[in-house]
C-alpha cells in the first residue's frame, strides 16, 4: 500500500499514538474490520491503549501484517467520527445531496469509506 495515500490525513491527527491497522474477515455472512495492534499483528483494542501506535508505525505495519488500512481510535478527549452510511454511488463517486450538505456544514477531514458507498468524517467536538 503506498503511504501516500494517506497525505491528506491532518498533521494534528497523525501526531497522536491513537493508530492500529486493520484487515477485513469474514465473519458469517458478513465482512467486517478488525482492528490490528501496529506492534505485535494481534488485535488491537480500542480500550487499550497499549494496542494502538503512532501514525507512522501503523502505515509500516500494513504490510507486516497483512492488513488493508490503518484506522484512528476515539477515546473520549474532544475528536470524534461521523459515519454516514450510503452516502456515496461507489460506481460515480457521486454523493447524495444529504451527505454533501453534511460534509459541508462539518467542514473537516473526510475520507471515502472502505466499501467505498460511505463517507468517514473526523471532527473536533
Amino acid at each position: 500500500m503506498r503511504a501516500d495515500k494517506f497525505d491528506n490525513i491532518p498533521e494534528k491527527l497523525r501526531q497522536l499514538n491513537r493508530w492500529v491497522c486493520w484487515r477485513i474477515v469474514q465473519r458469517g455472512d458478513k465482512a467486517t474490520k478488525i482492528p490490528i495492534n501496529p506492534f505485535t499483528g494481534g488485535q488491537a483494542m480500542s480500550n487499550n491503549p497499549s494496542t494502538w501506535g503512532s501514525f507512522q508505525q501503523a502505515i509500516q505495519s500494513i504490510e507486516n501484517f497483512n492488513c488493508n488500512g490503518i484506522g484512528f481510535i476515539f477515546n473520549g478527549d474532544g475528536f470524534l467520527g461521523v459515519d454516514l452510511d450510503h452516502g456515496r454511488n461507489k460506481e460515480t463517486g457521486e454523493l447524495e445531496p444529504w451527505a454533501r450538505e453534511i460534509i459541508d456544514e462539518l467542514n473537516s477531514y473526510t475520507e471515502i469509506s472502505q466499501s467505498g458507498t460511505g463517507i468517514h468524517i473526523l471532527c473536533c467536538g
